[in-house]
C-alpha cells in the first residue's frame, strides 16, 4: 500500500509541475505571455508567493510588443 501512495503522490508532483512550466514557459505571442501569470492562478498551481517572484516573472515593460515584433515563441519541455 505504501508503494501505491508514494507512486501516486510523485505522479502528482510530477503532473503539477509539468502543468506549471507549460503555461509558465509555452507561450506563441505577446497576448500568450502576459496571461501566463493568470492562467497560472487560476490553475492553482503556486502560491502568490511563487507568482510574485521577479526571477521567475520579471516586470519589464513592453515584453509583449517585444515579443509580437520579433516573432519570438517559447516552449519548454518537461
Amino acid at each position: 500500500m505504501k508503494q501505491v501512495v508514494a507512486k501516486s503522490t510523485i505522479t502528482k508532483a510530477s503532473d503539477t509541475s509539468q502543468q506549471f512550466f507549460n503555461l509558465a514557459y509555452n507561450w506563441s505571442s505577446g497576448f500568450d505571455y502576459k496571461k501566463r501569470i493568470k492562467k497560472i492562478k487560476q490553475a492553482k498551481l503556486v502560491t502568490n508567493q511563487v507568482l510574485a517572484n521577479d526571477y521567475l516573472f520579471p516586470e519589464v515593460g513592453g515584453t509583449a510588443d517585444y515579443i509580437d515584433n520579433n516573432g519570438l515563441k517559447s516552449s519548454s519541455v518537461v
